[in-house]
């Protein structure tokens, strides 16, 4: 098996598992060659007292005498200030309103594109396993799925896989996909194109509304583009490596609900995609996000909307990442047990990890080795339970200049591990 389909490899044995990984070597390593405005003057006017104002003199010695004309307190009308303040929260409602009212019409546009034609097909043979039927440029076998090393699997859902027939070809795929057979639903479309040469594929008939797997769907796919605005995927639960290698340069998933999805490891690893809109993803489900951003380059990703409360596997998940600012400061990794590599490589400028939890860390080895951060703020990390051994090679030639801690425990801690830089001294922050 060569090395890209290693990637997909669900194993726990990870390319900086157990030993540190240098420059020259990485690449082999992980399988490729608005200011406020001041507050207005609501003084009114002053009636004036005809009646003589006693004068004080005091005398300070040298100085000259100085008159003090005592005159009543300034009133602030209290009303007005009121009036204003409440007219200020009314137009902050009503701007939310406006607000949210766009983005539900920008879903509920996103279910309208949502394909629901359904084109069913007929299968005159026996309705066995493995059963195959051809039509069009697809391949589909009742109760199997294909695999992106050219083989067909078993599964035990009542449905078909498909599958594009003719990988080598660069011909355009306009086959309409079939969305029952003898009414059996399509539930798998692993790997279906995966290694195709097509550059130009019309997903517009697609009905994905019984679909469950979409492993390694579009894995080192020529396609440029992908409109993927008719898909539903509320009923996917696997996204693993669906857009790994993939050639297209903009991926729009706006559309895509992902509520059911329990794995993304590798989902965009390598893909030459550099615009990412992420923030409809609802990740409350995902256990592992292993690999998912590997070699990705983008100017900014927005990964806010991102619950990583049920996730358990973070290794190399942001290796070789080239942006410029990472925000995961809403990331809960209180269940994460791998970190290992998960920053390895990368080009990030900065990068917060201040809601970071190690409490159910085992590996974290080899976690920031070759990064070129330059500040790694450290303080949310307890590694005092981790054992040294778990944390060899954590900083190993990474380009990191100022380190801080928490306390001064876990500062000697971190500046005990093998292989960090003899610059790179951590501080109590």
């Amino acid at each position: 098996m060569n090395q890209e389909n290693n990637l997909n490899s669900q194993g726990n044995n990870g390319i900086y598992d157990n030993q540190p990984v240098n420059n020259k070597n990485f690449n082999q390593a992980i399988g490729v060659n608005p200011q406020p405005q001041p507050m207005p003057s609501f003084q009114q006017p002053i009636l004036q007292d005809t009646t003589p104002q006693p004068t004080n003199t005091f005398d300070s010695g040298n100085s000259s005498n100085q008159n003090f004309n005592s005159k009543p307190p300034k009133k602030i009308n209290l009303g007005l200030i009121v009036g204003i303040l409440i007219g200020i929260i009314i137009i902050v409602l009503v701007a939310v309103i406006l607000i949210n009212k766009t983005k539900t019409n920008s879903s509920e546009n996103n279910k309208n594109n949502i394909n629901t034609e359904v084109i069913n097909c007929e299968f005159s043979g026996e309705l066995v396993q493995g059963a195959e039927y051809v039509n069009g440029q697809y391949t589909y076998r009742y109760m199997q799925e294909y695999k992106s090393y050219n083989e067909w699997s078993n599964i035990n859902i009542d449905g078909w896989g498909v599958t594009l027939t003719d990988k080598s070809s660069t011909d355009s795929v306009t086959t309409k996909l079939c969305t029952n057979i003898n009414d059996k639903p399509i539930v798998s479309m692993s790997a279906m194109f995966s290694n195709s040469s097509a550059t130009n594929i019309d997903l517009s008939s697609f009905n994905t509304k019984n679909v469950k797997n979409m492993n390694d769907m579009f894995y080192h796919s020529a396609a440029e583009k992908l409109d993927l605005s008719s898909f539903d995927t509320s009923n996917v639960t696997d996204m693993a490596s669906m857009f790994s290698f993939s050639s297209a340069e903009s991926l729009d998933l706006s559309s895509f609900d992902t509520s059911n999805v329990t794995d993304m490891n590798y989902m965009f690893s390598f893909s030459k995609a550099t615009n990412f809109d992420l923030s409809n993803f609802d990740t409350s489900n995902v256990t592992n996000m292993q690999g998912m951003f590997i070699q990705v380059s983008t100017e900014n990703i927005d990964l806010s909307s991102f619950n990583t409360s049920k996730v358990w596997r973070m290794k190399h998940m942001f290796a070789g990442f080239k942006t410029k600012t990472l925000d995961l400061s809403n990331f809960d990794t209180s269940n994460v047990i791998e970190f290992v590599a998960m920053f390895s490589g990368s080009k990030i400028e900065s990068l917060n990890l201040s809601s970071f939890n190690l409490n159910n860390a085992g590996l974290i080895s080899g976690m920031f080795a070759e990064s070129e951060i330059d500040t790694l703020d450290l303080s949310s990390f307890d590694v005092i339970n981790i054992p040294l051994e778990q944390m060899g090679g954590m900083f190993s030639d990474c380009k990191t200049t100022k380190g801080y801690a928490k306390n001064q425990n876990n500062a000697d801690k971190l500046n005990s591990t093998s292989d960090k830089p003899e610059e790179l001294i951590f501080i109590v922050k």
